[in-house]
C-alpha cells in the first residue's frame, strides 16, 4: 500500500471515529437513545450471519422504554458511486431483515448516510449532487437521509426529542450548541486542520465551527494558529469560567455564553459569543430578563445624544409607562394612555435596546467579558450556525421592526418571566 492509500485509509478510520464519538456524546444527553457500535452486522436466516453491516445502530425509545425507531448509520469520507452502491446493497438487505422482525421490538427502521462537514470542493459538489438526486427521487435509494455530520446530530436531537416531555427536552438541549462551540475551540485537531488545509488524515466533527468563527473574525487564511481556548459558565465542565456563570449580586446570567481566546501569528483576539438555540424556526427566544428600574438607570446614564428622551419630561413619561408595563405584565393590562405612549415613542430607543438586551452594551453591572460582541443563532433544522456582529444584528432587527405595531414597534416581544410579574420584564427576540 502506497503512502497516499495509507492516508486515505487513516482518514476513513478517523472519520468513522469522529462520527461515532460525536453521536456517542449526543446520546449521553439523550436519555431515550441507545448507542451501539457492536451489534451492527446482520445476516439472513440460514445464511452468513454477518454479511451486511453499518457503522452505528441507534435505538430511540418512548417514555415507557419501548423502541419506537431503529436507526442505521453509515459513514464515509465522501460520496463515491462505487462505495455508496455497496452501502445501498447492505442497507436494503438490513431493512428487509428487520421488516421480518416483530415491529414491537424494533420500531420503524431508518437508515442514514453521513459524511464529514468539512470536505474538498469536489467532494462537496458530489455530495450535494447525490443528495439532490436522491431527494428528487431520480435515484433509487434505501437511505432515509443523506447528511453532513452536524445535520445528522441536529436531526437526531429533534427526532428523539419528540418522545421526551417538552420541559425535559428544553433542559437537555439548551446548552448543546454552547458545548459544541467550546469543544471546537479546545480541540487541537482543529488547529492542525486550519494550519494544514491539505491534511486528509486528521478528522474533526467540529472544525466547521472554527472555520465559521475565524472567517467572521477575518483571521487571514495564511496565518498559522498558535493556540485556541474557550470557556463557558457550565460548572460541570472542564472549561468553566466563574465570570460567565452569573452576574455578581444580580442573580442573572451574563450575555456572553462562550468566551474564546485565539493566538495567531503575532496577534491575539478575544471573542465573546451569545448563543441562541431555538427549538423551532420562527420561534422567539428570550434575550433579556431584569427589572425596569435597572434598565431605566442604565438608559439614563447612556442615553443616545439624539434621543427624544433627553427631554426630562419625556423621560419621566417613559419611566411611568415602563413601570406600569412591569406591574401589569402586558400591553393589554396597562393604562391605555401609557400603552399608547410606548407604542408611539419607544421605537426611538430601538438601536439602544438591541445593543443592551442582546449584547449587554451600556449595562453598568456587566464586566467586559460578560458583554457579548457576536451573536450566534443555531438553525433548528440543519444545526448550521448563523453568526452576526453587533452591527449586523442591529441592522437586521431594525429592518425587521419597520412598520410593525407589535411589541411597541420594537424588535422584541415584551412580557414577564414566570411568577415574576410586577418585579421583572422579559424580552424575546424573533429568529428571522
Amino acid at each position: 500500500m502506497n503512502e497516499d492509500n495509507r492516508k486515505k485509509t487513516r482518514g476513513g478510520y478517523n472519520n468513522k471515529l469522529a462520527v461515532k464519538n460525536d453521536l456517542n456524546k449526543l446520546c449521553d444527553i439523550l436519555p431515550n437513545v441507545d448507542f451501539d457500535t457492536k451489534n451492527t452486522k446482520f445476516g439472513i436466516l440460514k445464511k452468513a450471519p454477518r454479511q451486511f453491516s453499518v457503522d452505528v445502530k441507534l435505538s430511540i425509545k418512548d417514555e415507557k422504554g419501548s423502541i419506537c425507531e431503529t436507526w442505521m448509520i453509515v459513514t464515509s469520507n465522501s460520496v463515491r458511486s462505487d462505495r455508496i452502491k455497496g452501502n445501498e446493497f447492505d442497507v436494503e438487505h438490513i431493512k428487509r431483515i428487520f421488516n421480518e422482525i416483530d415491529r414491537v421490538k424494533t420500531g420503524d427502521v431508518r437508515a442514514f448516510f453521513v459524511v464529514p462537514d468539512v470536505q474538498s470542493k469536489k467532494d462537496l459538489r458530489n455530495f450535494e449532487n447525490y443528495r439532490q438526486r436522491v431527494e428528487s427521487k431520480e435515484l433509487v435509494s434505501y437511505f432515509d437521509g443523506i447528511f453532513k455530520l452536524s445535520e445528522l446530530t441536529n436531526y437526531l436531537k429533534n427526532e428523539a426529542g419528540k418522545y421526551i416531555k417538552q420541559g425535559i427536552r428544553s433542559n437537555l438541549f439548551g446548552d448543546n450548541a454552547e458545548e459544541k462551540i467550546v469543544e471546537a475551540f479546545n480541540n487541537k485537531d482543529n488547529i492542525t486542520l486550519w494550519n494544514n488545509p491539505q491534511d486528509r488524515v486528521t478528522k474533526s466533527s467540529t472544525y466547521y465551527i472554527v472555520q465559521k468563527v475565524l472567517n467572521k473574525l477575518s483571521v487571514p487564511r495564511d496565518e498559522l494558529l498558535k493556540s485556541m481556548e474557550a470557556y463557558n459558565g457550565n460548572k460541570k465542565g472542564s472549561s468553566y469560567l466563574d465570570e460567565l456563570a452569573s452576574i455578581k449580586g444580580q442573580g442573572g446570567k451574563p450575555k456572553t455564553d462562550v468566551l474564546i481566546k485565539i493566538h495567531y501569528g503575532d496577534k491575539f483576539k478575544k471573542m465573546k459569543i451569545s448563543i441562541k438555540n431555538p427549538n423551532k424556526k420562527g420561534r422567539n427566544v428570550t434575550v433579556h430578563e431584569g427589572s425596569v428600574e435597572k434598565l431605566l438607570g442604565d438608559l439614563e446614564m447612556t442615553m443616545p445624544s439624539d434621543s427624544r428622551f433627553n427631554d426630562r419630561e419625556q423621560f419621566q413619561k417613559l419611566k411611568i409607562a415602563l413601570l406600569d408595563f412591569q406591574k401589569s405584565g402586558s400591553a393589554k393590562g396597562m393604562d391605555t394612555d401609557l400603552s399608547r405612549f410606548l407604542n408611539d415613542n419607544l421605537s426611538d430607543l430601538n438601536a439602544w435596546l438591541i445593543d443592551y438586551v442582546i449584547f449587554g452594551i451600556n449595562n453598568g453591572t456587566l464586566t467586559n467579558n460578560q458583554k457579548a460582541d457576536l451573536l450566534v443563532v443555531v438553525d433548528p433544522d440543519s444545526g448550521d450556525l448563523e453568526l452576526m456582529t453587533i452591527a449586523e444584528a442591529r441592522k437586521k432587527l431594525l429592518e425587521y421592526c419597520n412598520g410593525r405595531k407589535a411589541g411597541f414597534r420594537t424588535p422584541f416581544s415584551w412580557t414577564y418571566p414566570s411568577k415574576k410579574r410586577g418585579k421583572k420584564i422579559q424580552l424575546k427576540m424573533p429568529i428571522i
